[in-house]
């Protein structure tokens, strides 16, 4: 059986709707691949990270270029670790979740630049890029995906601290991934044939 992940289900929407206008599929998908060939560059190629290694990501998520760098670490090949907080937050408040992840890189947002997550991060830093068009290029080759196994980590969540003052985090496998993804296309079904679901940025 093969493991549906979130990018996947970009792949598979975009090969059945390449009309669709929702996030404009087709190119969405470029967005993500071309991201993935940067990262994967930066990564592997100039830091010597291997594939399969954690990567931390921290940003507020709101922008499409946010969801762009999520999905296209993860299409590298990288586990993706999503750190949330906020710029001004105490190192402190991350400490355990860097120390039990062990993430080989820190991407973030350029507003956390003079944080203390980044000041203090015991691993290197790349800023996120501020725009999809500033990953436009055919120099970075599309990485092939690295064979996985159900049991394999494929992202990293935390949970927010409040009952123990510091976060933890939450690993998801890719069997966990895969019944997320299942179990969407059962729920968000869409309710006529001209219009389509929206999970997770699809």
């Amino acid at each position: 059986m093969n493991l549906r992940n979130h990018v996947s289900s970009v792949e598979e929407s975009a090969a059945r709707h390449p009309s669709r206008v929702a996030f404009k599929i087709p190119q969405y998908l470029l967005d993500i691949e071309r991201f993935a060939a940067y990262w994967y560059y930066v990564l592997n190629d100039v830091a010597k990270i291997p594939q399969r290694s954690v990567i931390a990501i921290c940003s507020r998520g709101y922008r499409y270029v946010d969801v762009l760098h999520v999905y296209g670490i993860f299409r590298a090949g990288y586990i993706t670790q999503l750190i949330g907080l906020f710029p001004d937050a105490p190192y402190d408040l991350i400490r355990g979740v860097f120390e039990s992840a062990k993430p080989r890189a820190f991407i973030f947002e350029s507003l956390y630049k003079t944080s203390e997550a980044v000041r203090n991060a015991p691993m290197p830093c790349y800023e996120a890029l501020p725009s999809a068009d500033i990953a436009y290029s055919n120099e970075y080759p599309l990485p092939q995906f690295p064979l996985v196994k159900a049991e394999d980590i494929a992202i990293i969540a935390q949970t927010s601290g409040t009952s123990s003052g510091t976060s933890k985090i939450v690993p998801g496998s890719y069997r966990w991934l895969d019944a997320m993804c299942r179990k969407s296309s059962l729920l968000n079904t869409p309710s006529g044939p001209d219009k389509q679901d929206i999970f997770m940025w699809r």
